[in-house]
């Protein structure tokens, strides 16, 4: 897609709208809001800058600068004329084209500090008199990009600090595991493949647990990132649990400790029946599980996570009882279960 799309349709007009004379269009991309963050949440992690700034830097290139200057220059008359209904001139593009680059300078905070709310984090202003323009033109591709991986960060932190807050409270000499305790699944939920990127790397700014596998090569490339970067284990998806059947459940487990006899093991555990799995199949998969060397994680996937710890007492026709303990009416007996939120 031609780089000059990359940014709202009102800004195609605005290089005609500044004052005469105008040389210069300095701008700051700011956090002016707490409005909807958790309560006690005043500041943001500063994160993506480095990211976007390169990204746009190869896009202008591939998509623009090293393309015929009429074909991406006519592309975009016929484009916004059509758009704005006018015959659009495309002059001020075109020399854009031969300038071979974009004339702008970027001065960010260090990523991965905390910036208080109203606290700029970025300025861009153009480096060259006659592209005034080009510096708000941007502005829409920065704030499209750079408020998902400070907000995945941010909001990364706050968990962290949740984590240790506790840690320190229970088991302070296996702190560094909570490294890995706020898992990253951005791969499953965003609005498409850049938006999992982001978000992850925002993520993995904080946490060392994800799956979300192209934060890897991302960070790689547009952080020199070497060595480890993120982790994870060996896990199951309700569709393997499915593929055994309900049944013979069991000998799926069998068959998935005997697959993996080291290491971290995550079983998705409520396909059919967490309860089941934890009163009747592990006691009989005890020996099998302790001989493994590595941890079995038994894994509730789905549901109220304060039910499925804690359960949630319910009658077996899905209403609640009146009282605690076992009703009797009549020859029939009520029996009060857990309720999977599946």
């Amino acid at each position: 897609m031609n780089g000059l799309l990359l940014t709202d349709g009102y800004k195609t007009g605005h290089h005609q709208q500044y004052p005469k004379g105008t040389e210069e269009v300095y701008s700051n991309w700011t956090p002016r809001s707490n409005t909807y963050a958790p309560k006690g949440c005043d500041k943001v992690v500063s994160f993506g800058q480095q990211y976007v700034m390169k990204w746009l830097h190869d896009y202008f290139e591939e998509n623009f600068f090293s393309k015929d200057k009429n074909t991406v220059c006519h592309e975009i008359k016929e484009e916004l004329s059509l758009y704005l209904n006018t015959d659009y001139d495309v002059l001020h593009y075109e020399k854009l084209h031969d300038l071979q680059h974009l004339p702008i300078k970027v001065k960010a905070l260090e990523e991965g500090v905390e910036v208080p709310m109203r606290v700029p984090m970025l300025t861009v202003v153009n480096t060259h008199k006659e592209f005034y323009w080009v510096t708000n033109f941007l502005e829409t591709i920065f704030s499209a990009m750079l408020w998902q991986p400070i907000t995945s960060a941010t909001i990364a932190l706050l968990y962290k600090r949740i984590f240790k807050k506790w840690a320190l409270l229970t088991d302070e000499e296996h702190i560094d595991f909570i490294d890995f305790q706020g898992h990253d699944f951005s791969m499953r939920g965003m609005g498409g493949l850049q938006s999992a990127i982001l978000s992850g790397m925002g993520h993995a700014s904080v946490f060392l647990g994800s799956d979300t596998l192209p934060v890897i090569s991302s960070l790689r490339k547009y952080y020199n990132a070497k060595g480890f970067v993120i982790g994870s284990v060996n896990a199951t998806e309700h569709s393997v649990m499915c593929a055994g059947t309900k049944n013979d459940e069991i000998e799926t487990f069998r068959a998935l400790i005997k697959t993996y006899p080291t290491g971290i093991l995550s079983v998705v555990s409520d396909t059919w029946d967490l309860w089941k799995v934890l009163t009747d199949y592990l006691p009989k998969l005890q020996n099998e599980i302790l001989s493994r060397d590595g941890k079995l994680v038994i894994r509730p996937d789905s549901g109220d996570p304060v039910a499925i710890i804690c359960g949630e007492r319910e009658k077996l026709d899905g209403t609640l009882p009146q009282e605690k303990g076992v009703v009797e009416s009549g020859q029939n007996h009520t029996f009060f279960v857990f309720k999977l939120f599946i």
